[in-house]
């Protein structure tokens, strides 16, 4: 009787912990309304879908965003990635990607080449991930002088994530992770400091909501500051192949 109890007061609390994590991070964005580009702040909201196939250690994924600018006013552009993972080992895989997005102002390529290693730390989920990226764009920013149209702009990047399961199905994490672009005006192009919480819906079903700050300081004419709340669904396939054993060959004695 007292364990049913205890159960279910834990099942209620960990329902409650994710229902009002989920209300801060979708109402965290600030009221004032942006103007214009010379505005310094901005609150967004992104919102994406994915599927990822995964057999026996390759992964492929697809994935389509759509973000809305100018405290979420605007949809800003569509962006649709193609993800690859290769797992190396238990800690190592190997991560490319290519993006197409279609933005207000045109259209830009992206590809990405990178590796990832995971380690538990306790009870922590910790993970550090670096990554290479080539972005060809075919438009120009009129604020941002440094941007030039049929451009191509090489990024690195190098994110730190640590996660914590707080039940069977809900997990919080933070990460940091600063973006360099190579010939930009500052060594660092922007700067995103994320929180998230992930509640497994199925077992292939996934909701993740998350919170973003980003800096975007290292513009020629401006300097930029975004608040952007984000949910993303994400779908599961995970096959592994079945190896039939072999029956052994009866060799007739004569």
């Amino acid at each position: 009787m007292y364990l049913n109890a205890y159960q279910k007061y834990t099942s209620v609390r960990t329902k409650i912990i994710f229902f009002a994590t989920c209300f801060l991070l979708l109402f965290s964005i600030k009221i004032n309304a942006q103007t214009s580009y010379n505005d310094p702040y901005d609150n967004q909201i992104w919102a994406s879908l994915d599927v990822n196939y995964t057999k026996d250690k390759y992964t492929i994924g697809l994935e389509y965003q759509q973000r809305y600018w100018n405290n979420a006013q605007n949809l800003k552009g569509h962006y649709t990635s193609l993800n690859l993972e290769y797992k190396l080992n238990k800690h190592f895989d190997l991560l490319g990607s290519y993006r197409l997005a279609d933005r207000d102002k045109g259209l830009y390529h992206r590809i990405s080449l990178g590796a990832q290693y995971d380690q538990k730390i306790w009870n922590i989920k910790m993970s550090a991930r670096v990554l290479l990226q080539n972005q060809y764009q075919d438009y120009t920013d009129e604020i941002n002088t440094t941007s030039k149209v049929d451009a191509n702009y090489l990024f690195y990047r190098g994110r730190i994530k640590g996660s914590y399961k707080i039940s069977k199905k809900i997990d919080i994490y933070g990460s940091v992770e600063p973006i360099f672009r190579v010939g930009g005006v500052f060594i660092v192009d922007n700067w995103r400091s994320q929180i998230g919480i992930t509640y497994d819906i199925t077992k292939s079903l996934k909701s993740d909501i998350y919170f973003i700050y980003r800096e975007d300081y290292a513009k020629a004419t401006y300097n930029r500051f975004y608040s952007i709340s984000g949910i993303n669904l994400s779908y599961k396939i995970k096959e592994k192949t079945k190896f039939k054993a072999l029956k052994p060959t009866i060799t007739p004695e004569f």
